[in-house]
């Protein structure tokens, strides 16, 4: 999964910050014990002496070169016991003069044999909870705060075999246990009904699920998404880092299908990314206000073949929860 570059700036600049505070903090507590030791002062300068003899021996081609490393090893180890036991002696901690990183996995560089550490995986969460955030209404979504008191639990000939509220209940219980156990072969998921229902609230709670198992998700409107591809591709006559993410990325959520502009590239990219992500395996959570039959007038009959081939399909039912909720504060 490629992150944003934006993300890997603000990653790295964290961790950055966090070295340089490692270094700032461990000069301070230098200054500190020179001031007060002064023979440790001392020792940091013939450790310093006895480490470039080392490199300057290990270079050399003297025939005692062995006997000569290991003299000044010996040397060393010997120095270092007397460093430590001053700072006993006055009070510190053996290692108060190690260098202290935030993270000691990778000590404050990013990477751990090769690969991403924890803590910049972290900080690229961190990145994506944010990003996401600006453009939604995540921190306010989840599934603490889902309400069933706005739907009614009358029972309805025109909602199979139930009311608003057991239908709406059976959705909220798939999207708690689709989030709880998400991994990147999970399925992909229709989510059909009127505007204010709780589409993009539900799809957001499962968002803010994943995020938190470390697992990078894109989130934007369709009509948002298609009009940023528009433009990175026809300035620079290409396809994009964009859709390249949108294609690659573990979980990606498409909100308000339908609202974008009725052209031939929207329809050929979102075709694409349909297309390509259920060939590979790669969830997508779509929410639409469309009926089924709108999207067959909207779409091609293959993308809407496609979709409800193979994604799980929730139809949202009830009035705008929205307006509902204005109603009950103006009432207060």
């Amino acid at each position: 999964m490629k992150y944003s570059k934006e993300a890997y700036s603000y990653a790295f600049d964290k961790i950055s910050a966090n070295n340089k505070d490692a270094e700032q903090s461990l000069e301070y507590r230098k200054n500190e014990i020179y001031s007060k030791i002064g023979r440790i002062k001392e020792i940091d300068a013939e450790l310093a002496q006895t480490g470039a003899a080392v490199v300057k021996a290990a270079v050399s081609s003297a025939e005692d070169i062995d006997l000569l490393i290991e003299g000044l090893k010996i040397k060393n180890l010997s120095l270092q016991a007397e460093k430590e036991n001053l700072l006993l002696k006055n009070g510190y901690s053996a290692d108060y003069l190690k260098i202290k990183h935030k993270c000691e996995l990778c000590s404050d560089t990013g990477y751990v044999n090769g690969k991403i550490c924890k803590c910049a995986q972290k900080y690229l969460q961190e990145y994506s909870y944010k990003e996401l955030n600006a453009v939604s209404s995540l921190e306010d979504s989840t599934f603490e705060n889902f309400s069933l008191e706005y739907y009614s639990d009358i029972l309805s000939p025109s909602i199979p075999g139930g009311s608003e509220r057991s239908k709406m209940l059976a959705n909220f219980n798939y999207c708690v246990r689709y989030a709880k156990s998400f991994c990147e072969d999970s399925p992909s998921i229709l989510m059909i009904g009127n505007t204010g229902l709780g589409k993009t609230h539900l799809s957001l709670a499962i968002v803010n699920e994943v995020i938190k198992k470390g697992i990078p998700v894109i989130y934007g409107s369709v009509l948002n998404l298609m009009n940023k591809i528009e433009r990175e591709k026809f300035s620079q006559g290409n396809m994009t880092d964009t859709l390249d993410n949108l294609l690659e990325c573990p979980l990606l959520v498409l909100d308000d299908l339908g609202a974008e502009f009725d052209t031939s590239f929207s329809t050929s990219v979102i075709y694409n990314i349909i297309n390509t992500r259920i060939c590979n395996k790669k969830p997508v959570i779509i929410n639409t206000n469309l009926s089924m039959s709108e999207m067959e007038q909207k779409y091609s009959q293959r993308i809407v073949s496609r979709i409800i081939g193979s994604y799980d399909v929730l139809f949202f039912y009830g009035n705008d929860v929205r307006q509902l909720k204005k109603q009950k504060k103006i009432k207060r």
